[in-house]
C-alpha cells in the first residue's frame, strides 16, 4: 500500500489538487505500519506527509478536520516515543482545531472529541495539570454522549473514558471514579470482539483497573478478575506486537499483587 501510494505523488505536479489526499493516505498507511511494528522511520515518515497534507488543505476544505486529526496521531506518537512537550502541545492544538471545524451534528465529532480526550490526558499524565484531566474528562464524556449504541468505535470511546476516570482517581483517590472506570471499560470489554485488534487494551486497562481496587480495598475477586483480563490481553497479542511487553508486564504485576 505505501509503495502504491508513494508512486501516485510521484506521478503528480506539486500544483495538483489531489496531492493533499494522496499524502493523507499515505501518512495513514505509514502511520498504521509503525503502529505494528513500531519502527520509527514509519512515524517520521507518517508526520511529514501529514503534516504537508494538512497545510495544502484550506480550512473550509471538508477533509481538513480529518487531516488535522491523522496530524494529531502522528503528534502524539512521537510524544510518547521521544517525550518532547513541543510535540503533545502540538497534538492537543491540532486536535482541538478538528473539533472546532467539526459541525456539531456531523457522525465524526465523536471521535475528534475522544482524540481531544486523548491528547489532553497524555499531558496530564505528563505534567498533571489538573485542568488537562478535568478537559479530557469532559471530551472523553461527550464522545461517549454522542456516539449511538451500534458506533463501531463506541468501545474506544468508553476505554479512553475509563482509562481518564482511573487517572483521575490515582491523583484524588475518589473511589466513584474507579467503579465507573471499571463499569465502562468492561462495557468496551463486553462490546468489542475478540477479533478487534484493540481488543487487547481493553482488557489490560480494565485489569489494570480491578489490580487498582484490589490495592484500595482488598477482596481477592478483584485481583483474581485483573489476572484474567492480562492473561486474555496477552493471549490475543500476536508475539511481534509493539504492546505485547505492557500486556506481560500488567499480568505479572497483578500475579505478584496476588502473591503478597
Amino acid at each position: 500500500a505505501i509503495s502504491a501510494q508513494r508512486r501516485a505523488l510521484d506521478l503528480l505536479p506539486d500544483d495538483h489538487p489531489n496531492t493533499a489526499m494522496y499524502l493523507n493516505n499515505l501518512g495513514t498507511s505509514c502511520f498504521v505500519r509503525f503502529e505494528r511494528l513500531g519502527e520509527l522511520p514509519n512515524l517520521e515518515n507518517a508526520t511529514a506527509a501529514s503534516r504537508r497534507a494538512v497545510e495544502l488543505t484550506p480550512d473550509h476544505h471538508p477533509s481538513k478536520p480529518l487531516r488535522l486529526t491523522n496530524l494529531g496521531n502522528c503528534l502524539g506518537a512521537r510524544f510518547k516515543r521521544f517525550g518532547n512537550r513541543v510535540d503533545l502541545d502540538d497534538a492537543i492544538a491540532v486536535n482541538d482545531r478538528a473539533v472546532i471545524l467539526t459541525p456539531d451534528d456531523s457522525p465524526d465529532r465523536p471521535g475528534r472529541l475522544n482524540n481531544l480526550g486523548v491528547s489532553l490526558h497524555m499531558r496530564f499524565s505528563a505534567t498533571g495539570e489538573v485542568a488537562d484531566i478535568e478537559s479530557a474528562l469532559i471530551s472523553n464524556r461527550s464522545a461517549v454522549t454522542l456516539a449511538p449504541d451500534d458506533h463501531t468505535d463506541l468501545p474506544v470511546y468508553l476505554s479512553n473514558l475509563g482509562v481518564s476516570l482511573r487517572s483521575r482517581f490515582a491523583r484524588f483517590g475518589d473511589l466513584h471514579d474507579l467503579e465507573e472506570s471499571i463499569s465502562i471499560t468492561r462495557r468496551a470489554v463486553e462490546l468489542a470482539p475478540d477479533t478487534r485488534p484493540s481488543k487487547p487494551a481493553y482488557l489490560d486497562q480494565l485489569g489494570n483497573a480491578f489490580r487498582a481496587h484490589f490495592l484500595r480495598m482488598g477482596g481477592l475477586q478483584y485481583i483474581h478478575d485483573s489476572i484474567a483480563m492480562h492473561r486474555r490481553a496477552v493471549d490475543l497479542t500476536p508475539d511481534g506486537h509493539n504492546d505485547k511487553p505492557m500486556y506481560l508486564a500488567n499480568l505479572g504485576l497483578s500475579f505478584l499483587s496476588r502473591f503478597e
